[in-house]
C-alpha cells in the first residue's frame, strides 16, 4: 500500500434504482437514516456517524452522466454492494428480508474473521450485515483490502 496520504475522501454513495419511493420506503425503514434531501429524482440519508446514502431514479442519473437508462447496467444483482456494520447481523438480514429483500446468504463467519449476511435489496444492490470479529480492528482487514487479496 502506498503511504502518500490522498486527498480525496468518501462523501457518499448514490445508487440508482428504477422505483424512487420502493427504493426509500426500504431504506429508510431498514436503517432508521434520516433524510437529508427529497428532491423529486433523488433522496439521500444520513446514517448516524455521517456516512451518507443517495438513490437517484436511473433515467436522471443516466441523464447527468449523458447516456441513455437503457445504457446503465440492470439485473436482478448489481456487481455493487453495500456493507453496512451490524449489532446483530441475523437480526439486521431478517428485518430486510421483511422489507422485501432476498436473502442471498445467512450469516456466517468469513475467512477474514467478519461475521456477515447478505441480502439482495429491491433494485438489485447486495447489501451485506457485517459484525466485525472480536480481535478485529476493522470490518475489512488490511490483507484482504490489498490488490489481489479479494474478499
Amino acid at each position: 500500500m502506498s503511504s502518500r496520504r490522498s486527498d480525496l475522501d468518501l462523501a457518499l454513495v448514490i445508487v440508482a434504482v428504477d422505483d424512487l419511493a420502493a427504493a426509500v420506503r426500504f431504506w429508510t425503514e431498514l436503517t432508521g437514516w434520516v433524510l437529508t434531501d427529497d428532491a423529486p429524482v433523488y433522496h439521500e440519508m444520513r446514517s448516524p456517524s455521517g456516512t451518507r446514502l443517495g438513490l437517484y431514479t436511473r433515467e436522471a442519473f443516466a441523464e447527468n452522466l449523458g447516456v441513455a437508462a437503457a445504457g446503465l447496467a440492470a439485473g436482478p444483482l448489481m456487481p455493487a454492494e453495500v456493507y453496512l456494520a451490524a449489532h446483530d447481523v441475523a437480526e439486521a438480514a431478517a428485518r430486510a428480508e421483511r422489507l422485501g429483500a432476498s436473502v442471498l446468504a445467512p450469516a456466517e463467519v468469513k475467512p477474514w474473521g467478519d461475521t456477515v449476511a447478505y441480502v439482495l435489496a429491491p433494485g438489485g444492490f447486495v447489501v451485506g450485515f457485517a459484525s466485525p470479529a472480536p480481535t478485529s480492528v476493522a470490518l475489512v482487514p488490511e490483507a484482504v483490502a490489498e490488490p489481489g487479496a479479494g474478499i
